[in-house]
């Protein structure tokens, strides 16, 4: 496959450059921790040990230890140098926190000096001395921070306070169900937003505030910004939960279901509703939290044997230019015979280099001059095969600085539409999308499925134009940076001009073919440097999952370069033969 780079939309990528060339000896970085504002350094990894200094904005400092379970990090600071342990939430790191090793849960803690141990050590352990034992500050009560059950009442928290205590966050903060580390989290807080203080804590540093979803949500009072005096807030001494369950909540990932009505034919060696709950187990790592401001839903789909996940279902998500393959799924639906060179070239720009000006020109076709129809026609092929959370209502973006489609009426949909501000003209959800990705390898690749059964007009050879061109779209990151150099990858990508990046494929592996379906999102900024990477590793998890006997080491994300040139692509040729081969 020729290996093309993307359409530059924005001046952006001139700049990318995810990594280091595949093989280059790179020397670990130190690893380094700066308060976004001021933070506290405390004796061990909690909020009932002793403050024994502080950190403020504007001077980095080593990080070398993490705590197994919770999110505390050991770090030398000071002059003398001393250990001490910092919340996670309230630095920003530069380098890899993989590097870091963990501190044994059974060590003690203490603020005494130790060796920092090499960060190229395999094996790094650090040993804690214990405190010493004449101490002159006795050490402060533990505090029994185990949650209870959901639903609990938040303890003597009132219906509103009434002192005008309010607070912003300093960067974005999580919220948790009570006032601790050990609760779950609610959702998070951002620097623009300001709420109302209901409570505080006797004993611990946090705050109860209103907060939308829950009513009330506790967050740690070093991440936040306070305006008003705090002594007139009520103060608790209670730990209930301030996440009452309203109304039952669905599973986070659940096995998918075909709009098709199609079951799987057997179940194979991968467990696909497990490989989801370790997907999810990913994203909570990297703070995606479902139905937050930030958050990330996927699909997968075994293609053996049908057998399928789905990840925070239910949630719209712009259809960016992942729309692009319902576009061309319906394009061939209505061309009567392989492409002309100007069909050719449209398809071609819009597939390997992501070209909306091609892609409107597909839509103008469609619509017999009318790029507006033509959408229509898109979305009634997705309305006909049942996927109707998926439309298009115009012509797509070719200035992001013009405003758009201000005469249409958004398509009211089954899912939920607020919670990641979908383009309200162009959406779709992972397993629709999905589910199509998998609907074209049953007509391209098997003649037979939903295309060729449930709408007239597409034949197994139009359907294998599409997976060519799904295969020529080379990026070198995101799904592709996740799986070895000579795998099939037929795939879009795509993301908005700031909060949501996704990409969507059919992958070849010996071990088995599957469909991945990831998508990003995080509200007011989701940079690339954050997205790419962490789709690119999920990537990487489902295939070494499909191919256990041969995996991946590690993700390979490639420099995009500026510029797309399609002038020599083979996919020229391959569109207008009268009956391309299958993929493979």
């Amino acid at each position: 496959m020729l290996r093309k780079a993307v359409f530059a939309a924005a001046s952006l990528f001139a700049l990318l450059s995810i990594a280091s060339p595949v093989g280059a000896q790179i020397t670990p970085q130190p690893v380094l921790a700066e308060a976004m504002q001021q933070a506290n350094v405390r004796e061990g990894p909690g909020l009932e040990y002793y403050a024994i200094g502080n950190i403020r904005a504007g001077a980095r400092y080593r990080v070398i230890g993490r705590h197994e379970i919770y999110p505390w990090l050991l770090i030398e600071f000071g002059d003398p140098v001393q250990h001490g342990w910092v919340f996670a939430e309230i630095v920003n790191i530069t380098g890899d926190l993989n590097l870091v090793p963990f501190v044994p849960l059974d060590a003690a803690f203490t603020s005494s000096p130790t060796s920092a141990p090499p960060l190229e050590s395999p094996t790094p352990t650090l040993t804690l001395a214990p405190p010493p034992a004449d101490s002159a500050t006795p050490p402060a009560p533990a505090a029994t921070m185990t949650p209870p059950a959901q639903g609990a009442p938040a303890v003597g928290a009132p219906a509103e306070a009434a002192t005008g205590v309010t607070v912003r966050a300093l960067n974005r903060a999580n919220v948790r169900c009570g006032p601790g580390i050990d609760y779950l989290v609610a959702g998070s807080i951002s620097s623009d937003e300001v709420y109302t203080v209901l409570t505080r804590h006797t004993a611990f540093p946090w705050l109860q505030i209103r907060y939308p979803t829950t009513q009330a949500a506790w967050v740690y009072a070093e991440l936040v910004e306070v305006s008003g005096d705090l002594s007139q807030v009520p103060a608790i001494t209670g730990v209930g939960s301030a996440c009452p369950v309203l109304t039952p909540t669905p599973p986070v990932v659940m096995p998918g279901v075909s709009p098709w009505g199609q079951t799987p034919t057997g179940s194979g060696p991968v467990d696909m509703t497990i490989l989801g709950e370790a997907i999810l187990g990913y994203l909570y790592e990297r703070d995606y939290f479902p139905r937050t401001e930030r958050q990330g839903s996927a699909f997968g789909l075994n293609l053996q044997t049908g057998e399928s996940f789905s990840l925070n279902p239910g949630i719209a998500f712009s259809g960016m230019s992942l729309i692009k393959v319902p576009v061309l799924v319906t394009y061939f639906r209505y061309l009567n015979a392989p492409p002309n060179e100007d069909q050719a070239a449209w398809i071609t720009g819009m597939m390997t280099c992501s070209n909306n000006p091609a892609s409107n020109a597909i839509l103008r076709d469609l619509g017999r001059g009318d790029a507006y129809a033509g959408a229509e026609r898109v979305t009634a092929t997705m309305r006909e095969l049942g996927l109707n959370n998926t439309f298009l209502q115009g012509p797509l973006v070719e200035d992001p600085e013009l405003a758009r489609h201000e005469e249409l009426t958004p398509i009211r949909t089954s899912v939920d539409q607020q919670a990641t501000d979908p383009d309200p003209y162009n959406q779709t959800t992972p397993d629709e999308i999905g589910w199509l990705l998998g609907a074209l390898y049953q007509c391209g690749q098997q003649e037979s499925g939903p295309l060729l059964s449930r709408i007239d007009g597409l034949t197994p050879a139009e359907c294998r134009r599409v997976l060519h061109a799904l295969d020529e779209n080379y990026l070198g990151a995101m799904i592709e940076a996740g799986v070895p150099y000579d795998t099939t990858v037929a795939h879009k990508h795509g993301w908005t001009t700031g909060d949501t990046h996704g990409d969507a494929g059919i992958v070849f592996t010996p071990g088995g073919d599957y469909v991945l379906v990831i998508i990003l999102h995080q509200r007011e900024w989701l940079t690339y440097l954050d997205a790419w990477p962490n789709i690119a590793e999920l990537s990487r998890l489902v295939y070494n999952t499909f191919n256990p006997g041969a995996p991946l080491a590690e993700i390979h994300p490639e420099e995009v370069p500026e510029t797309c040139d399609i002038s020599n692509s083979p996919l020229f040729g391959l569109l207008m033969q009268p009956d391309p081969p299958p993929l493979r």
